[in-house]
């Protein structure tokens, strides 16, 4: 305006200071008001891009109140319209409002999220979204104090559980105490990284204490793991004495074995195995033993199927062989016995000498079932249909006297004759029978042909029980072998054969009970 009037050649320009300048600091504030919408719708756009569960109704919200101001039909720059001011005042109301409910929705959903992890999780989502009216610098203040509490239970929790650790399920017991510590350790890390993040929040007095007890807890449990893994180091070198020892000892029970395992080789490799997975030194023994770990594990499967065959063997020895069979018996207890003797875990022979138990095993096995088929088959069977027999006849009519007396004779004749030949044809199976035994004993002392001489019908008593030879003793029955002598043979020959001509003398009996009780119940019925 000045240059205008200090120009000669120029026109006067007459304007007003006032409706210039002062309409354009209105219409700057116009433009204020207008940035101050935009921004702030922006700002809260990032809610409907956000998962969090619930917060697509506060989205809504603020979607609405813009929809809202920027649907009026005026235009908002015109700055002489005063209708934008009050709908800018009812924005700023709104958005107000909005944010306070918006906060409400973040504290009672971190309300609901009790445990202190998830809840810093929760929290980091909701920094996420870049919003200073969410004020999370009191939420985590507030999750602060939880965690101290947290803290302080687990401080707790591990003096109380200290000498006694509860072990996860399927470790070993060094390992377990090791991975509860680690446990312990992960959550205190977990809680403490999240933290980390907001300085604000370790800054304050709870923040130090805070630190001060995780510094202490945690240091605590790394010692701890250190001691219990250099402890089980040490132990590591006893296991040699555990694999030194030979693979059987004796049993409970006469003639049954137990598989000599200690658990501690078994607790060594599993503690070993998990130290390498976790990265911690292991000993050169347990490297050894790990690396021996399949042939460890193919003499202890291999020796425990040994053992129960055995078993299963000897209990099914019927009573009445237990003495004629002690010749075999006596071949298993030989082939065991380096097992109790001399053979250990880490003798190198061992394939072979299961291989030779398994052979000797076969053997036994296929003689006693043979035995007992030709019992069961041949005898049993035999004096079962003896003793179902009807010694005479009995006519479903009735029938004359003198008739029936004349059947009777030709029946009794032919089953006095079937009788006969089966109560012989029993008789030579067990006789057979006993010789497989006889033949079977290979004792130097007994002669071979001698042995065979053992039927004295004399000799032939009643038996009910058959006891083992040397029954009581201190030694057991089938280790009788250098006391055994041709007429223990032949007396226990004589016990078999008199059970078997007491078993004929049964059956027998039971036929003639029989055949009298039918013969009682049809008098009666014909009465």
């Amino acid at each position: 305006k000045q240059m205008i009037e200090d120009a000669e050649d120029e026109t006067n320009l007459e304007a007003s200071e006032m409706f210039v300048f002062g309409k354009f600091k209105t219409f700057k504030t116009r433009l204020a008001k207008l940035r101050y919408v935009l921004k702030t719708t922006l700002k809260y756009s990032i809610l409907e891009n956000s998962k969090l569960e619930g917060i697509e109704v506060h989205a809504a919200k603020f979607k609405s109140i813009f929809t809202t101001i920027s649907s009026k039909p005026y235009n908002a720059l015109n700055h002489r319209k005063p209708d934008f001011d009050n709908d800018f005042e009812i924005f700023t109301n709104a958005i107000l409002k909005a944010e306070t409910e918006l906060r409400t929705f973040k504290e009672e959903s971190l309300r609901a999220t009790p445990d202190v992890l998830n809840r810093l999780m929760l929290s980091n989502r909701f920094k996420k979204l870049n919003l200073p009216s969410l004020k999370l610098e009191d939420s985590y203040l507030e999750t602060l104090q939880l965690y101290y509490k947290e803290l302080n239970d687990l401080y707790e929790l591990y003096f109380e559980n200290q000498n006694s650790p509860p072990i996860p399920r399927n470790y070993p017991p060094v390992n377990g105490t090791i991975a509860w510590f680690r446990q312990l350790v992960a959550r205190l890390d977990e809680v403490m990284a999240h933290f980390e993040d907001e300085e604000n929040a370790l800054e304050t007095e709870l923040g130090g204490k805070l630190y001060h007890t995780y510094g202490e807890l945690h240091t605590e449990l790394m010692y701890q793991e250190e001691i219990h893994h250099r402890g089980w180091y040490e132990h590591v070198a006893k296991i040699q004495s555990c694999l030194s020892v030979p693979l059987l000892k004796i049993g409970d029970n006469a003639n049954s074995y137990k598989v000599n395992f200690h658990n501690s080789v078994i607790e060594v490799i599993l503690e070993s195995e998990n130290f390498l997975r976790i990265g911690r030194k292991v000993p050169d023994l347990a490297l050894l033993v790990i690396l021996c770990k399949p042939k460890i594990n193919f003499a202890y499967e291999g020796v425990k199927a040994l053992v129960a065959r055995n078993l299963e063997i000897r209990k099914s020895v019927p009573q009445i062989f237990v003495n004629l069979i002690q010749s075999q018996m006596m071949k298993l207890d030989a082939a065991f016995l380096p097992c109790l003797s001399n053979i250990s875990w880490t003798s190198l022979t061992i394939p072979q000498i299961l291989d030779g138990i398994k052979n000797i095993l076969d053997k036994v096995d296929m003689f006693c079932k043979e035995a007992n088929d030709m019992k069961e088959a041949r005898v049993d069977e035999t004096l079962e249909v003896i003793g179902d027999q009807m010694l005479i006849f009995i006519p479903p009519q009735a029938m004359d006297g003198l008739v029936w007396y004349k059947k009777n004779l030709d029946y009794c004749q032919n089953i006095t004759n079937d009788l006969q030949i089966k109560s012989q044809t029993a008789e030579e199976a067990v006789i057979e029978l006993i010789d497989k035994f006889v033949e079977a004993i290979e004792d130097p002392n007994i002669d071979g042909e001698e042995k065979f001489d053992w039927l004295d019908a004399a000799k032939i008593k009643p038996v009910f029980v058959i006891k083992p030879r040397g029954q009581g003793d201190d030694d057991d029955a089938y280790k009788k072998e250098k006391e055994y002598s041709i007429d223990d043979l032949k007396a226990d020959c004589m016990e078999v054969y008199s059970f078997f001509n007491r078993k004929n003398m049964d059956a027998l009996t039971k036929a003639t009970r029989n055949t009298l009780r039918s013969l009682r119940e049809r008098a009666s019925a014909s009465s």
